[in-house]
């Protein structure tokens, strides 16, 4: 006769075993990459730790070359969004403001909240706390807030569009 106790081992060792391969490898949803985007692509793009690293001679002022700032953002960014950060020498007022004023700068709050999502293509509010440390010792928090549009590009999520 078969023991009860065996076959309760049993049952529940099938059940962990199916648990184990179909519910903890849980898949990070789409609106969670989304979101990873766009913390990690705020923080390369609002972090400056040392303001007199920067150099103004050269119109990016941290990065050495245009074809630099493409590689690094290419990762949290469409080519239509790069370009047009570029068109508007986006990434350089950020950097000469901190210069001029002696400030560092980082991230110290990012709010996100979906509007829209269909299949390649998410909306999202934004809104991220800025802290500025000047050189004299004083900080300030700055408020900025805004809409992205995401698209999905070789399976990963894409900032394309900012409204501020």
């Amino acid at each position: 006769m078969t023991n009860p106790r065996n076959k309760l081992v049993v049952a529940l060792l099938i059940l962990i075993a199916f648990i184990t391969s179909h519910g903890c490898a849980a898949e990070v949803s789409d609106i969670d990459k989304a979101k990873e985007t766009v913390t990690q692509f705020m923080n390369f793009t609002y972090t400056i730790s040392d303001y007199t690293s920067l150099d103004l001679s050269v119109p990016d002022g941290l990065y050495t070359s245009i074809e630099e700032y493409e590689q690094l953002a290419e990762s949290y960014a469409t080519q239509r969004f790069i370009d047009r950060n570029l068109s508007h020498r986006f990434p350089w007022g950020i950097r000469k403001s901190a210069a001029k004023n002696e400030f560092n700068l980082k991230v110290s709050n990012i709010i996100l909240d979906q509007i829209e999502q269909d299949e390649d293509e998410i909306y999202m509010d934004y809104e991220i706390t800025l802290h500025l440390s000047y050189q004299d010792g004083s900080q300030e928090e700055v408020l900025k807030s805004g809409k992205l549009q995401l698209l999905k590009v070789d399976d990963k999520w894409k900032i394309n569009h900012e409204k501020s």
